[in-house]
């Protein structure tokens, strides 16, 4: 931790072994990933559709049993809703 020139030492030393880089970073690579990026004409999933981006990471079959809970969360929301509603009304009558 104190040891200035060891510090330096450590810096000095090659990134890779034998000075030899992998193959993820061989220039031609990266740039032929990028032009792939970038000349594609899929649709990113961040452009999208919501519904379609769900379909994406959950799996037909888990997204089956997701749309049932949301659909049963939604409709006990509405029904807490008309009953508080109903209530008001009542409330108001008396």
């Amino acid at each position: 931790d104190q040891d200035d020139e060891l510090y330096c030492n450590y810096l000095r030393q090659p990134w890779y072994p034998q000075e030899r880089t992998n193959e993820t970073v061989d220039l031609e690579k990266v740039l032929a990933l990028f032009h792939r990026i970038f000349t594609t004409a899929k649709t990113p999933v961040a452009r999208e559709s919501r519904s379609v981006r769900y379909f994406i990471f959950h799996p037909p079959r888990r997204a089956v049993a997701l749309l049932k809970n949301k659909s049963l969360r939604v409709t006990h929301k509405i029904r807490y809703r008309l009953d508080l509603h109903r209530l008001s009304r009542d409330v108001i009558r008396r």
